[in-house]
């Protein structure tokens, strides 16, 4: 990622609103590992400060997952795209309410001849804002400070963490995709699982931000890696489990999930399961 108001690095940290509570720090080095960076969710009020709506707003905002599929097709056709390459996914009505929000974020301009310019920061991407979005999430939602973009001095790989969270007295580790399921292949599972061998977090959730099905290719890549990862025949003792609909466990540790019906229930799906069971990790250490 680059640098700017986006990016904290750990000396100007000490002196930034957007430095990691305690609570994320303490869970971090008690595992052996210091912060190399990070974004802070606070962050996205510095862009937002001179806008006509604020970061809370928009934070609201990204709950939509048609929302979420408009901002990821503007990302693609940037700098400047016409109104009907946008209407995939929503009907013209919704998506002249759309762009009209985007447009009181500043992240937009809509023209007479049908045009819209995009005006996204040189920082953001797809997956920057996804991140950003759990991030906020967890904070607002689950009382769970989190950082996300997240790089870790000590790792093997040097840590490329998506999502890092003080959940309770437990680390959690959330991996965001927003391609669909057939965009995602066997090596982003095997380094998922490598960075949950290596940082030891309680509890981890590999989330694919779609409505599409997660049981066809993704959790097989999963039982695929798992399988190579430990050397074994099968899994049949640590077999990939349903938990409700599109979400599914593995010893009540690790978690696949997709976004359908909505974001914050899948998650409190899954700490509901994890509580219950009292998941833990050892199996994959």
């Amino acid at each position: 990622m680059g640098t700017g108001i986006f990016m904290t690095s750990m000396a100007e940290g000490k002196e930034r609103s957007g430095v990691p509570e305690h609570s994320i720090l303490a869970l971090i080095r008690a595992r052996g590992f210091q912060l190399s960076r990070w974004n802070h969710p606070r962050e996205m009020e510095s862009f937002m400060a001179d806008k006509s709506e604020d970061a809370d707003a928009f934070y609201r905002f990204m709950h939509r997952y048609s929302h979420r599929l408009i901002l990821h097709d503007l990302f693609r056709l940037k700098p400047r795209c016409q109104r009907q390459e946008l209407t995939h996914y929503v009907s013209r009505e919704s998506l002249s309410r759309i762009l009209a929000r985007l447009e009181t974020f500043g992240l937009i301009t809509c023209h007479s001849d049908g045009g819209v310019s995009i005006h996204f920061p040189r920082e953001w991407s797809v997956g920057w804002l996804l991140e950003w979005y759990l991030a906020s999430l967890l904070d607002n939602e689950f009382a769970s400070p989190a950082i996300f973009n997240v790089g870790l001095l000590g790792t093997e790989t040097g840590g490329d963490f998506d999502v890092l969270a003080g959940w309770g007295n437990r680390l959690l580790y959330i991996e965001t995709k927003s391609a669909p399921p057939k965009g995602i292949h066997n090596p982003e599972i095997a380094a998922f699982l490598t960075r949950i061998h290596q940082l030891k977090p309680d509890l981890a959730v590999f989330l694919n931000d779609t409505h599409l099905r997660v049981k066809d290719k993704i959790v097989l890549m999963f039982e695929e890696e798992l399988i190579h990862l430990k050397g074994i025949g099968s899994l049949k003792q640590y077999p990939v489990e349903r938990v409700q609909e599109q979400i599914f466990h593995i010893q009540h540790a690790l978690y696949i999930m997709n976004s359908k019906r909505d974001i914050r229930q899948n998650l409190r799906i899954v700490f509901h399961d994890h509580l219950q069971h009292r998941g833990a990790f050892g199996w994959l250490f």
